[in-house]
């Protein structure tokens, strides 16, 4: 599913289609021949976001355990508003900076538990955030982030809070099923309640 809030050339308020539609063509083509300036951006944000835009969402997901495989946000506020456990998966997000928008998100995480996997995220405008949430709850696998604020880094912070959360349920089922080693050079010896060895070396348990 591809989700294009804008649907296209939509104009901002008060401005029609056929003169929206020249200046997105003008830039363009300004911005292939690396003729675009810091005036003409300046002069093309005072002329106001697609009507469309403010407050947009491209995804939104209020049920439980839903997944989003295969689902692209493009130009929105928020590209994924998770309110609820869900996952995405072989999805992506992009604000195109020709429409304008400075305010996008590509991940809004209210609630619940959230699983992205082989997904491409993409700031195209410089000002995006990758993610809004706690932190907590999330896992956070094989993606690609590029551009926004400073996306890379945002995945960087999840991909380490994700690492820890995973070393963590590691060691607690090290613990369930093995017990904690007594000590390092004893890799075999362990206290808990799957094998113990008493003082002689005999098995137990």
């Amino acid at each position: 599913t591809r989700c294009h809030i804008w649907g296209g050339t939509v104009p901002p308020k008060g401005m029609g289609f056929k003169d929206w539609s020249d200046v997105y063509a003008r830039r363009k083509r300004m911005e292939t021949a690396r003729k675009w300036t810091a005036e003409d951006e300046r002069a093309h944000l005072a002329r106001g976001v697609p009507e469309m835009l403010p407050g947009s969402t491209a995804f939104e997901v209020i049920g439980h355990a839903c997944v989003f495989d295969g689902c692209y946000a493009d130009t929105a506020e928020i590209g994924f508003d998770i309110r609820n456990s869900a996952t995405i998966i072989n999805s992506g997000f992009y604000n195109n900076p020709r429409m304008s928008l400075r305010k996008s998100t590509a991940i809004v995480h209210r609630r619940g538990k959230l699983h992205v996997a082989f997904c491409d995220f993409n700031g195209g405008a410089k000002c995006e955030k990758l993610y809004e949430g706690s932190g907590k709850n999330v896992e956070w696998f094989c993606n690609q982030v590029s551009g926004g604020a400073d996306m890379a880094a945002e995945a960087a912070r999840l991909f380490v809070v994700n690492l820890a959360g995973a070393q963590l349920k590691a060691a607690a089922l090290h613990i369930l099923f093995q017990g904690p080693v007594q000590a390092l050079d004893q890799p075999h010896t362990f206290v808990g309640p799957c094998a113990r060895k008493d003082a002689q070396g005999q098995q137990k348990g």
